[in-house]
């Protein structure tokens, strides 16, 4: 049966022309959803067994805290709430140099650069701990050593700040001589206007008993993230 009238010599559209609309406004969506936007972020990233905390600041400051035990899941974690051409964090923390913390953020500081470190002070040449040692030295990352009472900022954002609950001073050498390392965790209260979320590392009794008798009227919070062992 021959073609209608109608039919005859109507042009076809390719398919990527049809899809081309819906790409464009889902890059669109997805990009906004990365923009500053008045409001504080914070996600867990899912890194396995480990930890990965990343904050987008109601400015658009971000600070991530951990990396986890590799770095496929934690590149993937930040790379879908920054902008795709954004390569540099404001702010990255260590809270204690045992694998299921650092290890994912090796790959990440060799991908973007890190204005700024804070840590405990630590000194190895073996394994992950010393890989990241070395790492922050090639790049010329700076460090802070974190210690009890002081307090992290951004610029241009009053109402929000990381006040520093523990360690008591930032050498662990003494833990490492026969203590716990995780009780050499860098424990931060997030402080947004009159909220307050506890983030403890991995932080154990010993130090939480220190921070309840020397830091108790900070502790209340509406978020806690508890220590866990390795």
């Amino acid at each position: 049966m021959p073609p209608s009238p109608t039919d005859k010599g109507k042009p076809t559209a390719p398919l990527w022309s049809l899809c081309l609309p819906v790409v464009v406004v889902s890059l669109l969506l997805l990009i906004s959803g990365m923009q500053p936007d008045g409001r504080l972020h914070l996600w867990m990233l899912d890194v396995g067994q480990g930890d990965a905390i990343f904050l987008r600041t109601p400015q658009g400051h971000t600070a991530l805290i951990d990396g986890g035990p590799g770095a496929t899941p934690l590149l993937n974690g930040v790379g879908v709430r920054i902008p795709p051409w954004q390569h540099r964090l404001d702010l990255v923390v260590l809270t204690h140099p045992h694998q299921d913390h650092v290890m994912g953020l090796i790959e990440l500081a060799r991908r973007y650069q890190v204005d700024q470190v804070v840590q405990t002070q630590f000194t190895t040449t073996t394994g992950v701990e010393g890989e990241w040692l070395r790492l922050e030295k090639e790049r010329a990352v700076p460090v802070h050593y974190a210690r009890r009472g002081e307090t992290i900022t951004f610029q241009g954002e009053p109402d929000l700040s990381l006040l520093v609950l523990s360690p008591v001073t930032p050498d662990a050498a003494q833990e490492r001589q026969g203590g716990d390392i995780n009780n050499t965790s860098v424990v931060l209260k997030l402080e947004y206007g009159k909220h307050g979320i506890l983030l403890e590392g991995d932080a154990q009794q010993q130090a939480e008993g220190e921070m309840l008798r020397h830091e108790a009227a900070e502790l209340p919070s509406e978020v806690l993230k508890i220590g866990l062992t390795q």
